[in-house]
């Protein structure tokens, strides 16, 4: 007898556990399609009501935001936007389909747990707020416009042979998916108060980078009179203050277009590039700096000799040399528009006593005469069309010197520049 107590005990609790779910089946039955009990939504009971029934009390409780504003808080600035101008609504709907589902989306099993467990307690359901995501989007892009500020660089400013530096300054902006997400968390019963999320934007150039660079490497010039300066201007000063670091390969569209395109100077006249990437080339040149890429005009310009000259106006064409130094190179890019010049400077530290000179190779080609017969014209008469000019071949080298004495030549370039034909016509 003993030994069957157990048996019974089991077969007692298995019967216990039936009767209990065949109990809370019937009682399920009796509230298909309505919520059920104990489900509250914002303060508001929903147990036993239909979905819509549930949703057009939550309605009435709670009307619309459209009246109020919503508070971005950063630090002492505060932004309001008018909720009516983002599409804020409750999200009744949504809130109520999360309400129904608290007692009907899982097995009969877990319903029955989740009902026992809920019984003497309410099963809380937010009441979340909901906008038009493209209009909020525009509202927080207008603000991080306002509130966002560009890192500033460490700068070096030389005047009289005296050497400053400008402190490096950190930038901010709005981290706009932190910031949205904090907003999709507002609900019925909070304030309309979100801070804003933000990140530290940090200059590419810091002070310290900046420390040790007295030396001027090399300084080039070139010639550009009466050209218009207004636009050349502006792009040398954003490759002014530029540091390439050790190892760094600097890219002339890569980082300076690039910089020209967020100030607004992307295009323009292509000699205004052209000047300034054939004064930084000559710099790099002198400066010993490992030329990585560079292309030369189709003909000889007027503003830099024949193999000393750099094109990046047409297609992928690029200026790119490399620091092969152990230390940072500073380039400093200057206009002196009374004189008519255009100067860059390569700023550095000079440890080994090396200095560079070029030599150039240069052999003339005579251009072709063509000859064309014109109808239109006397016997024995002629007209010349087209002036040639004559092209040319040309080899750059580099001269190391050390003690004013050469020690190696370094082969830069070898260009050639077609001629262009003279072109005659003749009569018949």
């Amino acid at each position: 007898m003993v030994k069957r107590l157990p048996v019974l005990f089991a077969i007692i609790i298995i019967q216990t556990a039936l009767a209990m779910m065949a109990g809370f089946f019937l009682l399920d039955k009796t509230r298909a399609g309505k919520i059920m009990p104990g489900v509250v939504c914002a303060g508001v009971p929903l147990g036993g009501l239909s979905p819509g029934a549930a949703e057009k009390k939550l309605e009435s409780n709670f009307g619309s935001p459209g009246s109020d504003k919503l508070v971005l808080k950063v630090g002492g600035q505060q932004w309001e936007i008018p909720m009516q101008e983002i599409g804020a609504a409750y999200g009744c709907r949504e809130a109520v389909q999360e309400a129904y589902a608290a007692g009907h989306a899982a097995s009969l099993a877990r319903r029955a747990s989740a009902y026992l467990a809920h019984r003497n307690s309410a099963r809380v359901i937010p009441l979340r707020l909901i906008f038009d995501r493209e209009a909020l989007n525009k509202h927080l892009e207008r603000i991080s416009r306002e509130f966002s500020r560009q890192p500033q660089n460490a700068r070096l400013l030389f005047s009289e042979g005296e050497k400053e530096l400008v402190p490096a300054r950190d930038g901010r902006e709005i981290d706009l998916a932190e910031t949205t997400a904090n907003i999709l968390k507002l609900q019925a019963g909070m304030e309309f108060q979100v801070d804003l999320a933000w990140n530290t934007v940090s200059p590419r150039v810091k002070d310290g980078d900046l420390a040790g660079l007295d030396d001027v490497l090399a300084k080039y010039l070139i010639f550009v009179g009466d050209y218009p300066l207004e636009s050349l201007e502006l792009k040398a000063a954003l490759l002014d203050g530029e540091l390439v670091k050790p190892g760094e390969v600097f890219s002339f569209k890569g980082v300076f277009s690039g910089a020209a395109e967020g100030a607004g100077l992307a295009g323009g006249k292509v000699g205004d590039w052209d000047r300034l990437a054939t004064t930084l080339y000559g710099a790099a040149l002198y400066a010993g700096l490992e030329i990585v890429e560079r292309h030369h005009h189709t003909g000889p310009v007027d503003y830099a000799p024949v193999g000393l000259d750099a094109s990046t106006g047409e297609g992928q064409r690029d200026l790119k040399f490399k620091n092969n130094l152990d230390r940072p190179v500073y380039l400093v890019a200057s206009v002196w528009s009374e004189e008519g010049l255009l100067e860059v400077e390569i700023i550095g530290q000079r440890k080994d006593g090396i200095r560079y000179d070029l030599k150039t190779e240069v052999n003339t080609v005579s251009p072709e005469t063509v000859v064309k017969n014109n109808s239109l014209l006397q016997p024995g008469e002629s007209l010349l069309v087209s002036q040639g000019y004559q092209g040319y071949r040309v080899k750059v080298y580099r001269v190391w010197l050390t003690g004013g004495n050469s020690v190696k030549n370094e082969v830069i370039s070898e260009d050639y520049y077609p001629p262009e034909p003279s072109i005659i016509e003749i009569g018949p």
